[in-house]
């Protein structure tokens, strides 16, 4: 068996195939004027996970510390710019403390007035 190193390999595949194509940014989502978030789902519920923080007069950082999230997560979450896992919710709403049924109680608000409006 012949052994062809790694970069001559590469070139070979260059030769035949060409150059890869230009690496281009992939957007978060395909709807428009989100500020990045990925949906407007996932905007109201990072806006009502910022509510129920602010409700109960605590920062990002406290409750990010109390939850054993890093605090650029947790604001991504506000900002609806990442799907949070359940277990995630759970343990912001826990470091709140506050109800599940709270949060979800805000996010249903929110999603309901901007589908009003």
């Amino acid at each position: 068996m012949i052994h062809i190193p790694d970069h001559q390999a590469e070139a070979a595949r260059r030769d035949i195939l060409g150059s890869p194509p230009p690496k281009r940014r992939i957007p978060l989502s395909s709807h428009d004027g989100l500020n990045g978030a990925r949906s407007p789902e996932h905007r109201h519920l990072g806006a009502a996970v910022a509510e129920l923080r602010e409700l109960r007069g605590l920062s990002q950082a406290e409750v990010a510390d109390r939850a054993e999230l890093r605090r650029s997560h947790l604001a991504a979450i506000e900002r609806g710019e990442v799907d949070p896992t359940f277990v995630t919710l759970v343990r912001i709403v826990r470091a709140i403390p506050a109800p599940l049924a709270e949060l979800f109680e805000l996010f249903e608000r929110r999603r309901d007035a901007a589908s009003d409006g």
